[in-house]
């Protein structure tokens, strides 16, 4: 088999064109997420950046789609 090996590197998230945290790097299956509770409700604008990796087998820089994810309102609750 001629497969070629799992990418290295990292990722930056950007949401609404912004930079989030540090670097994420990918993992064992080359892959990396972002999770966060910091958005507000409404439309936002996600997109990843993979940084490249080299080596025996070069992985060039890439980026992701934007892609448009809304958040929407917490609903009140209350107890009767």
């Amino acid at each position: 088999s001629s497969r070629r090996p799992t990418p290295t590197g990292h990722v930056q998230f950007l949401v609404d064109g912004a930079e989030t945290r540090d670097l994420v790097k990918l993992d064992y299956r080359g892959r990396a997420w972002l999770s966060t509770d910091h958005l507000e409700p409404g439309e936002h604008k996600i997109q990843a950046i993979y940084s490249g990796s080299e080596g025996k087998y070069t992985y060039y820089p890439s980026s992701s789609p934007v892609l448009q994810y809304t958040v929407e309102k917490e609903a009140a609750y209350s107890a009767a």
